[in-house]
């Protein structure tokens, strides 16, 4: 089979003519990346549509390595292709036809006018929340954002097969803004997919707005979070972002020469009760994809079993050097970009726990059911991180909601203090993947992150 590459100009290579071109050029690491990337997207600003705004980027790089020195060349359209290949002493590679490793599902997703069509549907099904939410007196704006993207890119090095892989993006976010009396406050909430339109029915869509104005409104009712250290629980409800931040980028094997879990497998870094697994063949999910940036198949990976270290997300280099089995997570923003290793759809798994006694445990502390930004020191693991929404709990039993609370601790020593692990994750689309953008060496990719019910304590600060 010939994979098309839809570039402009559109042009057609065999899996062997790349090979045989990167066989021909100098070096000891050769990898070559070439992508196209069409987006779609259209905010709706206090109720008022914006214009539709629509990227496209194509391009391809070389990357060239030969012990520390390093030849990275990008250019925007594959008409440049043979001026960077014969730059970097390339020759001209016989034909023949090869099968290229399968990419995801197909999609109604081929071209621009696809993905406009889509977006129209999409808008339609969102607009008439939008007017709901601006019906409350007490929200004084609102900013309503949808966007579809359709990336394809062939990813292929000296040492992998390679291949072609296509991913599709859905997004749906919005934010309100309200007031009661001197209290102002915000509340953000989405809906991200890596599948069409199926997933974000009318129904799905309402019920985000919803929870927006709810949740919104008993904010600014809302009394001020208590401080000091208090046993917490973070429901599965609130998504991964703490297992993704205080963790999961500690686990990134290019930045083990200063990582808190550096040197460390083998050992036991978190309690018995923890499994962490990082998954980009999940299906459906913002931060899957089946071919990493390098070429290499992507693979599920058990980083933390059962309390205990048994490696790093990894891509080729940093498997290498580590020693250790290679996974598939090296990722790039753009061919403009070299891969790194990131994070996919990053989760811990459940344990032996329900959800009801671990709340029932709790004499005094807070019920967490949505997180907001944090930041982390990978090097020594510290984080701090925003309550989006939270709840007291008094003698096992959650009561009101209060406000303005944020999560001070340290990813390690969180790791092995965490006492009670839920039992009610559902891992795969259905379940509660928090899909979101993680920028890491000022690239941006598309990741989400998920936890059952877990109790630990931590420091809580206004």
């Amino acid at each position: 089979m010939i994979y098309h590459v839809i570039l402009t100009p559109p042009m057609i290579f065999t899996q062997k003519q790349l090979h045989d071109r990167l066989a021909s050029l100098p070096g000891t690491c050769k990898e070559l990346y070439i992508e196209n990337h069409t987006g779609v997207g259209i905010r709706v600003v206090n109720g008022r549509s914006e214009p539709v705004s629509l990227g496209e980027t194509s391009g391809i790089s070389l990357l060239l390595t030969n012990g520390s020195h390093r030849y990275f060349q990008t250019r925007e359209s594959l008409e440049s292709f043979d001026e960077l290949m014969d730059q970097a002493k390339a020759f001209e590679a016989e034909t023949g036809e090869v099968t290229w490793a399968p990419g995801t599902d197909s999609y109604d997703f081929d071209d621009t006018k696809g993905l406009l069509e889509t977006l129209s549907e999409l808008h339609e099904r969102v607009l008439p929340q939008v007017d709901s939410l601006r019906s409350h007196d007490w929200i004084t704006s609102t900013m309503v954002g949808m966007g579809i993207s359709e990336q394809s890119y062939v990813s292929l090095s000296d040492r992998q097969p390679g291949g072609m892989d296509r991913q599709y993006q859905v997004r749906v976010f919005a934010m309100a803004t309200g007031k009661i009396g001197e209290v102002t406050q915000e509340y953000y909430d989405s809906i991200t997919a890596n599948h069409s339109l199926e997933y974000f029915t009318a129904e799905h869509i309402a019920a985000m707005f919803k929870k927006i104005a709810e949740r919104l409104h008993a904010l600014l009712l809302a009394p001020a979070a208590p401080c000091g250290e208090m046993d917490i629980v973070i429901a599965t409800e609130a998504g991964g972002v703490i297992i993704h931040e205080a963790v999961g980028h500690g686990l990134e094997g290019d930045l083990q020469a200063s990582s808190a879990y550096a040197n460390k497998v083998g050992e036991m870094v978190a309690s018995p009760k923890v499994t962490i697994v990082d998954d980009p063949l999940l299906p459906g999910l913002r931060g899957s994809y089946r071919l990493d940036h390098e070429g290499t198949p992507s693979a599920r990976a058990v980083l933390i079993e059962n309390g205990k270290l048994l490696n790093y997300m990894q891509q080729q280099g940093t498997a290498d050097f580590l020693g250790l089995p290679h996974n598939g997570h090296a990722r790039r923003e753009s061919y403009a970009h070299e891969s790194i290793v990131r994070m996919s759809n990053t989760y811990m798994d459940n344990g032996p726990d329900s959800p009801a006694d671990i709340v029932a445990s709790v004499k005094d502390g807070l019920y967490i059911t949505a997180l907001g930004g944090g930041q982390v020191n990978t090097t020594s693991g510290d984080f701090v991180f925003k309550v989006n929404f939270a709840q007291r709990i008094k003698d096992g039993q959650i009561g009101e909601v209060v406000r303005g609370a944020n999560l001070s601790g340290n990813g390690p020593k969180m790791l092995k203090e965490i006492s009670m692990v839920g039992n009610d994750l559902v891992v795969g689309k259905n379940g509660v993947f928090i899909g979101g953008t993680c920028g890491k060496d000022g690239q941006g990719m598309p990741v989400t992150d998920a936890n059952p019910t877990i109790k630990v304590r931590l420091k809580v600060t206004a």
